[in-house]
């Protein structure tokens, strides 16, 4: 079955992990964007229940820098722009009724495309797998479910640090889209081995767990049922998740030919940084704005102690500007951390002489008083901004 599209086993060390759910509910197209769940009618469609499940043999993958336009690219791979059954069309409705949402959700998706569309070409995976994350989170990099899944993959916390992501006080990979999409399609290509190359058993136990699904395929089988997506009976949402997918794959394939072009070349490149400095720092020497730095490396908590970077992505023509300015960074800038989050107990005198700095000083960089009180949890400057002009 799927013989066309098997992917290559990643061994037994992931068969875990795909018991777990990848994300805990539908965030990108309904929750992340407001938008009201509007169920279609199926009564008032005349559709045909085909039983297409796999989509056609997946195509090769030409040489990435023979694409001018990286739309095109993924257009011309999609597996499943042409699968036909009534619960897509339903979707299809839904979708129909917010035509602006669509753009917008792809606009996002711009800087991010690149390198998840590289990822999956190495990997000889279906390109459809690009449009997942439209569904999961609307490529809402700081996107977060009621549930705690967060995102472009929308990972729960416990499966991220299963896939080998980093999800601590101080840093959140699930919101790293390079490290997040190399876990996901991970995550997928394992669920794709256990069920034989079926791609819509793969993304729907990424939905709601492997377990779910090869007991929904249980219960099928010993009534006498068909094991295939498109026969189980399955969480509602996940009923939704698959469909909903597959009609934003094709969508796409059928609006991207208006989209403005895309390069195909990953325009956001990871830079080392060592020896590390803290965030500040780093967001000072990007010459981005400080937002738009802030979206390309979410991974960091804002609200933490303030992390050391040991790497940041930037666009690539930001990249010789950064490295020359990190060169000429003293080592008294890199050591210092800029600034500290309150602890229970603590005193402006206290953590004045912890930091080698006076209280007088503290007061001034953070509009305090000597009585100010503290509040734990409360982030205090430890040091000025960097007065460091930037070409």
């Amino acid at each position: 079955m799927f013989a066309a599209l098997r992917t290559p086993m990643l061994g037994w060390m992931l068969l875990p992990l795909v018991w777990l759910a990848g994300c805990a509910e539908l965030t990108g197209m309904v929750a992340s964007d407001q938008a009201p769940l509007i169920e279609p009618d199926p009564a008032s469609l005349d559709y045909p229940d085909t039983l297409s499940h796999a989509g056609p043999a997946k195509p090769e993958h030409p040489n990435l820098q023979d694409e001018s336009d990286l739309w095109g690219a993924i257009r011309s791979k999609l597996v499943f722009a042409d699968l036909d059954h009534r619960r897509v069309a339903e979707q299809r409705v839904w979708l129909a009724r917010y035509p602006d949402r669509v753009d917008l959700v792809t606009e996002r998706g711009r800087p991010f495309m690149p390198e998840i569309y590289h990822q999956i070409h190495l990997r000889g995976l279906p390109t459809d797998l690009a449009i997942l994350p439209a569904v999961e989170s609307g490529y809402r990099i700081g996107a977060t479910s009621r549930r705690g899944a967060a995102g472009l993959w929308q990972f729960m916390p416990g499966t991220a640090r299963l896939l080998g992501l980093r999800v601590d006080g101080v840093i959140d990979d699930r919101r790293g889209f390079s490290r997040s999409t190399a876990a996901a399609l991970d995550h997928l290509q394992a669920l794709a081995d256990h069920y034989e190359g079926d791609w819509l058993l793969a993304v729907a136990a990424y939905n709601c767990g492997r377990g779910c699904v090869d007991r929904a395929r249980a219960r099928a089988a010993k009534a006498g049922h068909g094991t295939q997506y498109w026969d189980l009976d399955l969480p509602r949402e996940t009923e939704r998740y698959v469909p909903r997918w597959i009609a934003m794959v094709q969508v796409f394939s059928e609006r991207s030919p208006e989209f403005p072009p895309l390069d195909p070349r990953r325009t956001l490149t990871e830079v080392i940084v060592y020896p590390p400095v803290d965030l500040d720092l780093a967001r000072e020497l990007s010459g981005l704005k400080p937002e738009e730095f802030d979206h390309f490396n979410a991974r960091y908590k804002e609200d933490s102690l303030l992390p050391v970077v040991d790497s940041v992505w930037l666009p690539a023509d930001k990249r010789e500007a950064f490295t020359s300015r990190l060169a000429a960074v003293t080592p008294e800038q890199r050591a210092r951390r800029t600034r500290y989050r309150v602890q229970r107990g603590d005193s402006l005198w206290k953590i004045a002489r912890r930091h080698a700095v006076t209280v007088d000083y503290l007061c001034r960089i953070n509009g305090f008083s000597a009585r100010t009180t503290l509040q734990p949890g409360q982030i205090l400057k430890l040091v000025e901004a960097p007065t460091q002009s930037l070409p």
